[in-house]
């Protein structure tokens, strides 16, 4: 892994330009290793939630934090969280400008990972996710305009959903979304009985 960066107060100031390449195969990442290093770390997800997981890592990366080419990537070591992807994100550092292009080969995971890795009160109350779930396919665009193709397997159903959803402008949000729902207990989903399949 090597990381190029005119200064140690880049890394702070301006990590968005900060370039990196990394072929990383079949390595371990102990959380309890990064915590020795950074202990303030152990207050923020998921190191708070998780501070003994050792992560499985094999990645291909290139480019800067700001435009990453993404050639492989693999995740697992968090409860039931797996992830395999590539493709390409721009201005991560910059919500705002975000722009994404991943193929999704596997992003599975349980009820119980999501809901410790996400802020408190990001999952409405009303709703139940399945105990565990599977997305594959593609997705595309930035933080308003989304363009997926996306296979969903879980505990409560499947379903394979192509969207095209454009929020840019207030009042005017446009939504193209074609689903195949195959046993997706939607009542569950979302606590609401007179709702069947």
């Amino acid at each position: 892994m090597v990381l190029n960066y005119n200064s140690i107060e880049q890394l702070s100031s301006n990590l968005g330009s900060v370039k990196i390449s990394a072929n990383i195969k079949d390595s371990r990442i102990g959380f309890a290793d990064i915590l020795n290093l950074v202990p303030t770390l152990r207050s923020t997800v998921p190191f708070n939630k998780y501070p003994n997981a050792i992560l499985n890592v094999n990645a291909n990366v290139k480019g800067s934090v700001n435009d990453l080419l993404i050639n492989d990537l693999k995740v697992s070591g968090l409860d039931q969280l797996r992830v395999a992807a590539s493709g390409r994100i721009r201005n991560a550092m910059n919500p705002d400008n975000l722009y994404y292009d991943l193929r999704i080969a596997e992003l599975s995971s349980s009820a119980k990972t999501i809901f410790n890795l996400v802020p408190k009160n990001t999952i409405p109350s009303n709703i139940s996710l399945p105990s565990n779930m599977s997305i594959k396919g593609t997705a595309k665009g930035t933080t308003k305009v989304v363009n997926a193709n996306l296979n969903l397997y879980s505990t409560l159903g499947n379903a394979a959903v192509i969207a095209q959803i454009d929020m840019r402008r207030k009042n005017h949000e446009l939504y193209d979304v074609k689903a195949n729902l195959q046993g997706l207990q939607i009542g569950k989903i979302i606590q609401n009985k007179d709702i069947g399949q």
